[in-house]
């Protein structure tokens, strides 16, 4: 129990916990806790779980060393000191874990993860195929009667699109503080324009949304479509806000895979050295590497990497696997997609590798990807790519087997050759 009798003549706590903040067990059972898949999180040890109590009981943060000492006494002999603590706290507000008291929100306006980076912005903003296929849906779908909610706004290029094509009302919902550039924007709008706008400066598990909403609109996709908890967090906006009619842009989502052998470009190197026969080479600069390597797991290895459709040769275009819905999303407690695909090599790879690609359907007819090559392809995204850590041979099959996690935060993959052993993964 937390002595309450501590701080009652001091200065109390000038943070708490923010109420948007999520736990979770991650694959080592180890717990973790954040506000958004792009903000990052951190391990809840004992001692991180008590402090947060603390802050939520308002201890004063000058004291807070002296209570984990205290209360844990009897328990580790390791415990932070004040400038630990102190650095622990700044850490977790500027990921939007804890907030001033009194703030208005409960997270943090302008939350400055990575997504607030003004190139990263950019480089969404500059990708002509993204945009002008978000342009072309929301311009086909929402009209003067429309009630639009953008989730995870960012700068507000959907919600500038949904206020071009008319709509009534545009609630704009972005916790990073790329907000600023929208709140800039707005504030240079006609008066009229500007009453059309509001913008909920915190995560979208804490914003109030209307009671009406026609269309939900978002982008949080990254390279792995599901990485940026667009599932959960569309999930969450749907059971609050959408109704039977509600429209939903994007609508879905499609996952492709397909084997791949990598031609040129700085990615062959790497996958080459990774599977071949070193025992030739006799470099002076090579021996330390191959000493490395021996000691660096390479069982479950999987990125994200920008690679051209002149880069590799992919034999018959990419095999699709399974769709999610996004309007709305699958429940919490659905089945977990899957799909098997066999591939059999009729030519020699030398650098072979797995690419995962989605296809993001807006409204019908009008898709987004990341996969080289395609009509559809957008440019600030790349596939994800597993190497197989041995060549096949000629004829020989190999098989992938790609899913989902069960959090709907990942997909996963697990190739194996004909007799079933495991040469690459991601999970």
């Amino acid at each position: 129990m937390v002595d309450r009798s501590i701080g009652k003549n001091i200065k109390k706590s000038s943070h708490k916990p923010a109420s948007a903040l999520k736990f979770r067990i991650d694959e080592s059972g180890n717990l973790r806790a954040g506000v958004s898949a792009s903000a990052g999180e951190f391990s809840l040890t004992p001692e991180i779980i008590h402090l947060l109590c603390l802050l939520q009981q308002g201890v004063p943060e000058a004291g807070l060393a002296a209570k984990l000492r205290q209360d844990f006494k009897q328990i580790s002999a390791n415990l932070p000191p004040q400038e630990e603590v102190n650095d622990l706290i700044s850490e977790m507000t500027q990921a939007g874990c804890v907030i001033p008291t009194g703030a208005d929100s409960s997270t943090a306006a302008g939350l400055d993860d990575g997504f607030g980076d003004p190139w990263i912005q950019w480089a969404m903003l500059a990708d002509k195929p993204r945009c002008s296929a978000y342009q072309k849906a929301i311009g086909g779908a929402v009209g003067d009667n429309s009630v639009v909610v953008d989730v995870g706004a960012g700068t507000g290029l959907l919600s500038l699109y949904a206020c071009k094509a008319g709509a009534r009302e545009i609630h704009c919902i972005e916790e990073t503080s790329s907000a600023n550039i929208l709140s800039g924007v707005i504030k240079n709008m006609s008066a009229a324009e500007r009453e059309r706008f509001k913008i909920h400066r915190k995560n979208s598990a804490d914003a109030i949304l209307p009671d009406k909403v026609t269309h939900i609109i978002s982008e949080l996709f990254g390279n792995d479509p599901l990485q940026e908890g667009v599932v959960p967090t569309l999930r969450d906006v749907f059971s609050r806000a959408g109704g039977a009619k509600t429209v939903g842009i994007p609508e879905s989502v499609e996952i492709f895979c397909n084997f791949a052998d990598i031609r040129k470009g700085p990615l062959k190197n790497r996958i080459e050295r990774l599977i071949s026969d070193d025992s030739s080479v006799t470099a002076e600069w090579w021996t330390p590497v191959r000493t490395i390597m021996k000691m660096i797991n390479f069982d479950d290895v999987s990125f994200a990497h920008p690679v051209r459709e002149s880069d590799l040769r992919v034999s018959g275009g990419f095999h699709s696997c399974f769709r999610i819905p996004l309007a709305p999303p699958p429940a919490a407690n659905a089945r977990l997609p899957f799909a098997n695909y066999g591939h059999k090599f009729t030519e020699r790879d030398e650098c072979p590798v797995l690419i995962l690609g989605f296809r993001a359907h807006l409204t019908a007819g009008i898709t987004i990807s990341n996969m080289p090559g395609e009509k559809d392809e957008c440019e600030h995204w790349s596939p994800v790519i597993v190497p197989v850590r041995r060549r096949p041979a000629l004829n020989e099959v190999f098989s992938a087997r790609v899913s989902v996690s069960g959090d709907w935060q990942t997909i996963t993959a697990e190739i194996t050759d004909a007799k079933n052993k495991v040469i690459g993964s991601r999970r």
